[in-house]
């Protein structure tokens, strides 16, 4: 299973974004591919905060989830955020019933951080994994 990230069809990691901090316009959000298939999108919701924390988001469509697609996409944007000296966390937020998007991010190494109640949505985890 060959897995990647691709922005309007060009490889997220090109070389000429190399240092590029990734949530400046244009490279927020990229295509989840695998196999030729579009499987779903993935990245970040903004720029840093002022106490240095990035979040990201990512959902892969039913037919190409339990393959380690998300994860692989997860790691990918937590060491892309990590090239910027600045970021000192990097938080992903899950519904509480949402235990395989959990599962993928203690897989990634994300912590638990805490929750709230959102008024459409119900309980939302927080969970954060900080630079190593």
């Amino acid at each position: 299973m060959a897995a990647a990230l691709q922005r309007a069809g060009s490889l997220c990691l090109d070389p000429r974004h190399e240092g590029a901090a990734p949530w400046r316009p244009g490279l927020v959000t990229w295509f989840i591919v695998a196999d030729g298939q579009l499987c779903g999108t993935c990245g970040y919701k903004g720029p840093p905060s002022a106490d240095g924390s990035v979040e990201i988001g990512y959902s892969v469509i039913p037919e190409c989830q339990r393959r380690g697609i998300a994860s692989n996409a997860v790691e990918l944007l937590v060491a892309r955020a990590f090239r910027d000296e600045t970021v000192t966390a990097v938080r992903a937020e899950t519904l509480a019933d949402g235990t395989a998007s959990q599962g993928v991010l203690r897989r990634c190494g994300f912590l638990a951080a805490g929750s709230y109640i959102d008024p459409d949505e119900g309980e939302i985890l927080r969970f954060e994994r900080r630079r190593s």
